[in-house]
């Protein structure tokens, strides 16, 4: 019992992440288009819907959840950012949540409306889940330069703004837009950009700003100024999974050290996901969750 339990709670693979939110976005696409008859122009409709619904659960989930009640197991998450065991959400939790989401919606809009809306949710889970990960590696195509920058201002600079993943929307509403991220400073009417839909802003920002080739600033490569403390942080990163080679004691250069190597000392593990010897677990671990957390579709779709 308690195996089962810690892998329910552990972070899973990017494939697990798919299989399970991809699944759920393919059965209920199908109960919106064919059983509902749905047109089509209304489930992207909903969909849309759902995905800025989603930035909405995301901002509060991470602000709130994450930073108050949870905030011991998410410091883990904090002092080791490379770490990408830890990183994508715990599937159960998240189902169990989305179960509730679906319901509220059932009851006060309707069926066919909630599983249209939840198609987006899951779109929403999978893109934040991914590019989550890909924050914290090395991997940064140029249309996610400025999310990745943003959220590791929310890393290394002030934990207490910038807590959208894949939106900045939220933040700008609830009052905690970053005061200082670069974009900003460099370019103070692109944070009337905001747009609740993910990755949209980040990616307009990244047009508009005209930052195709260059990632990061020379000081930090991650397109922040970082703080003693943050360099604190990222050194006990680095010495926890012994990727920093031993230096002298010179604080200049062991800084210099740390910038320099921050983006290069991300864990490395079986393609973004868990050890090799549990792959086997993963297909019957997302079918459970698949079927435990939606039969309640299939035993009310003809009710």
């Amino acid at each position: 019992m308690n195996y089962f339990l810690k892998k329910c709670a552990r972070s899973p693979h990017i494939i697990e992440v798919f299989l399970s939110y991809g699944i759920c976005f393919l059965i209920q696409s199908v109960i919106c288009l064919f059983h509902y008859q749905q047109s089509f122009t209304k489930w992207i409709a909903l969909t849309c819907l759902g995905s800025m619904l989603y930035t909405f659960l995301e901002y509060w989930f991470h602000r709130t959840l994450l930073h108050e009640y949870l905030a011991k197991a998410h410091d883990n998450h904090h002092v080791k950012p490379r770490n990408l065991r830890i990183i994508a959400t715990p599937i159960i939790p998240v189902q169990i949540y989305d179960f509730f989401v679906v319901s509220l919606l059932i009851f006060i809009l309707g069926r066919d409306i909630a599983y249209g809306i939840n198609c987006g949710i899951c779109i929403g889970q999978m893109t934040m889940d991914t590019t989550h990960v890909l924050f914290h590696t090395r991997f940064c195509p140029w249309f996610l330069r400025p999310a990745k920058s943003y959220h590791a201002y929310h890393h290394f600079i002030d934990e207490e703004e910038a807590h959208g993943l894949t939106s900045s929307f939220w933040d700008s509403i609830f009052g905690t837009l970053p005061s200082s991220w670069r974009y900003y400073n460099n370019y103070p009417w692109i944070k009337y950009i905001q747009v609740p839909f993910p990755l949209f802003t980040f990616v307009v920002v990244g047009i508009v700003s005209g930052d195709f080739t260059k990632m990061f600033d020379k000081q930090s490569k991650l397109g922040i100024k970082l703080t003693s403390s943050s360099r604190s942080k990222i050194n006990m990163d680095q010495k926890e999974n012994k990727t920093v080679n031993h230096t002298n004691n010179n604080n200049n250069n062991n800084n210099n050290n740390v910038i320099n190597n921050a983006g290069n000392n991300e864990i490395r593990y079986h393609k973004l996901g868990t050890p090799k010897n549990e792959n086997v677990f993963i297909i019957l671990f997302t079918t459970a969750i698949v079927i435990s957390s939606w039969e309640y579709i299939i035993c009310n779709l003809f009710g």
